[in-house]
């Protein structure tokens, strides 16, 4: 994860650890949501059971759906962050290197 350090300096990003709990609270909201879906779809099966049946058939698809979406986003910023990171490694390649030393002390002797 990260400590408490890293939120008052500025040499990591907390971003990306965040991300994994971001979508693991998403899964669960979304499961929960479908659970609940699910659950009024059965209880209508009583009353109208083309209806319920519909209904949990709907919340179960838009749970997965939910899942999906969250995995989605939290790849898209992930993937934000490592992009900066080999755009970071591309331009330190890019650097141009060091000259070598040249000789200033006179013309070099020629060869007879």
């Amino acid at each position: 994860m990260f400590d408490i350090d890293d939120l008052f300096q500025w040499r990591r990003f907390i971003t990306p650890s965040v991300v994994p709990l971001f979508f693991w609270v998403a899964c669960f909201a979304a499961a929960l949501a479908g659970l609940s879906g699910f659950t009024a779809g059965v209880l209508l099966l009583l009353e109208s059971p083309l209806i319920g049946v519909v209904v949990a058939v709907f919340s179960l698809t838009m749970t997965c759906l939910g899942v999906l979406v969250a995995r989605l986003i939290a790849e898209f910023v992930l993937i934000s962050f490592r992009t900066d990171d080999h755009i970071y490694a591309i331009r330190v390649l890019a650097e141009p290197a060091p000259k070598p030393a040249t000789r200033t002390d006179g013309p070099l002797p020629h060869a007879a």
